[in-house]
């Protein structure tokens, strides 16, 4: 095999003391020198394969980097590139131990010549990825703020973190986009692409890493911004910091911003070094190239047969690294704050959530007042009654579900991201949205409960009404669903699986005496149930004439009293404060639930 690239045989001793766990500890912190390299790292995946037929399936392994070496000195930017499927992107996620799934990977990866834990190198490094991730509803200052409080050394004041915002936003030309929202593909219209990737950049350099990782940053973008992004990136190289990031047929302006090269095909390295060196090499393997445009473009169309592959051995000199305690920069009660901040913003903001769910509450609340409009304590408004306190059991149970759904689910990949940039915890993540939207659905709840209850004519008590109100109330215990359902999608088929036989169970549409003695016992677990008979009670409970205007031929039940109207659905008097226990002990149930589904997402993404 000819060798293609040529490798330090040692590598500068240099401590990363005072890196791991002080990112960003102000504007004239001097950078660490960090020296990367990679020893035969080796990366595999399995296959499902149909056998002889396709009833019979069997997992092969699948190889998709082959002893790949190099190495990247500080003040370096490195370039990999390839065509698609050359193995770029799986390299950097080896690089940063990040996206790898159930990826089995051999090899070592080194900083300044000595091995670190994923957590260290998630200490001293950042990870910009292809896909820009942000909250359309905050502005571009909101976010680097948010970003500071949680990432910057937690000594720092209030003054110095935002000294540093308004210098990041000054340094990658933010400043007529800092109070402009973010925005989105699938929100409104914001920022720009190149805005929008600027931001990912100054969000990643607020903690003034040492080593940064970048994949295809340029993905999306016109020639013009493309190549002020690659400048950006030449820039923050010449202040020290180790670059790598990986690009997919750049132009030729962008190509020749690049010093050092490292060309992939078919997971093999087929050139490493500096760009000036790579027509060289390629002449003398018997490829001639015109241009530096063509020389930009022909490693990605190059295959691995054709390629010399290089395989060098390195004399590593392996030194001690200083690695912090602290998995995160700032406390559990800084993280707690800042995420309370952010999500009360998002929810106000958000026309979806209270504001939309408020105008939805009283519209359907004056529309129910209306149909329902003060119902008597008489055979017909025994019906009516029962009607509209299922309505409105449901109604509460069904939006506190799409709405965690939303939150849950539409957050997931922002949340992986965040938490393994190590912003913060999984716990003050979900005390915070937790609290937030307990808050918004009991002013829902009592908005939508307040308006129906003296138009419908339940029973008119200081008691009965604040009864009523806890019991709407504690039906908010739906999280469960959406924390262990990764899409959007999937959460709402579960959801309507999930909810339909609790619904049937519930006491209204199938009386629970008549429910075969073999399935009786599942109306237990539904919340509903507890909801729906803890309002029948109070309503009825305190009700001691009905009036019967039956005729004297008729078949129908006349009921003389609530007690009876309650034991007629099966129901027991005494039930609320039993209702009230299951359903609290519900909510903490699925509150657990839900506080392990974010933590298995999180690992398992």
């Amino acid at each position: 095999m000819v060798v293609a690239m040529e490798m330090v045989s040692e590598l500068n001793v240099q401590k990363l003391d005072g890196m791991i766990g002080k990112g960003g500890v102000g504007l004239d912190q001097t950078i660490q020198s960090v020296d990367i390299s990679w020893l035969n790292i080796e990366v595999f995946t399995t296959v499902t394969k149909s056998m002889y037929n396709c009833y019979k399936t069997v997992n092969m392994p699948k190889q998709l980097i082959f002893n790949v070496s190099g190495e990247v000195k500080a003040g370096q930017l490195l370039a990999i590139m390839g065509s698609s499927g050359a193995g770029k992107t799986t390299l950097l996620n080896v690089l940063t131990t990040r996206n790898l799934g159930k990826l089995a990977v051999n090899g070592e990866v080194l900083l300044n010549g000595q091995a670190v834990s994923p957590e260290n190198m998630a200490s001293i490094s950042s990870y910009i990825q292809q896909h820009d991730m942000f909250y359309p509803l905050l502005t571009v200052r909101e976010h680097l703020s948010f970003q500071a409080l949680l990432r910057m050394d937690g000594s720092l004041t209030n003054e110095e973190r935002n000294e540093c915002v308004e210098h990041m936003i000054k340094k990658f030309n933010l400043m007529k986009c800092a109070k402009t929202k973010i925005g989105g593909k699938f929100a409104f219209k914001g920022i720009s692409g190149g805005e929008m990737k600027r931001l990912a950049f100054a969000s990643e350099v607020l903690t003034n890493p040492s080593l940064m990782f970048c994949d295809e940053p340029t993905s999306g973008l016109d020639s013009f911004m493309a190549e002020n992004i690659v400048q950006t990136l030449k820039t923050m190289a010449s202040e020290g910091r180790t670059i790598i990031c990986t690009i997919h047929q750049p132009s030729s302006q962008v190509f020749e911003l690049f010093e050092h090269l490292l060309l992939m095909a078919d997971g093999r390295v087929a050139f490493m070094g500096k760009r000036t060196e790579a027509q060289q090499f390629f002449s003398s393997i018997g490829y001639a190239i015109c241009d530096e445009f063509q020389e930009s473009s022909f490693g990605t169309e190059m295959s691995a047969e054709t390629l010399a592959l290089n395989k060098s051995n390195n004399n590593i000199k392996a030194i001690e690294v200083a690695v912090g305690s602290d998995n995160y920069r700032v406390g559990v009660f800084r993280q707690s704050v800042a995420l309370f901040w952010r999500t009360y913003v998002l929810t106000i903001r958000n026309p979806r959530f209270l504001r939309g769910q408020l105008f939805r509450a009283i519209i359907m609340g004056l529309m129910m007042g209306t149909i329902f409009y003060k119902q008597g304590a008489n055979l017909a408004g025994i019906q009516n009654i029962n009607g509209a306190i299922n309505i409105i059991t449901q109604n509460n149970a069904m939006m506190t579900m799409m709405l965690s759904i939303t939150t849950f689910c539409m957050d997931t990949a922002i949340l992986c991201r965040e938490h393994h940039n190590r912003m913060f915890a999984i716990f003050p993540y979900f005390i915070a949205t937790v609290i937030i939207q307990f808050l918004m659905f009991i002013t829902i709840s009592i908005v939508f409960v307040v308006l129906l209850y003296y138009m419908i004519g339940f029973y008119p008590t200081a008691t009965a009404f604040f009864r009523f109100i806890c019991t709407t109330v504690l039906m908010c215990t739906s999280y469960a669903i959406s924390s262990l359902c990764s899409t959007f999608q999937m959460a709402s088929t579960v959801l309507g699986a999930f909810i339909s036989p609790l619904v049937l169970l519930s006491g209204f549409y199938v009386n629970t005496g008549s429910v075969p003695k073999w399935l009786v016992w599942a109306k237990y677990l539904s919340f509903i149930y507890y909801g729906y008979e803890s309002n029948v009670v109070t309503q009825w409970i305190e009700v001691t004439d009905i009036p019967c205007n039956l005729e004297p031929d008729s078949t129908n039940t006349c009921f003389q009293n609530g007690v009876q109207v309650i034991e007629a659905q099966n129901f027991t008097v005494d039930s609320f404060y039993i209702d009230s226990l299951a359903m609290t002990g519900m909510t903490l149930a699925y509150l657990f639930i839900t506080y392990l589904g974010l933590l298995w997402k999180t690992r398992k993404n």
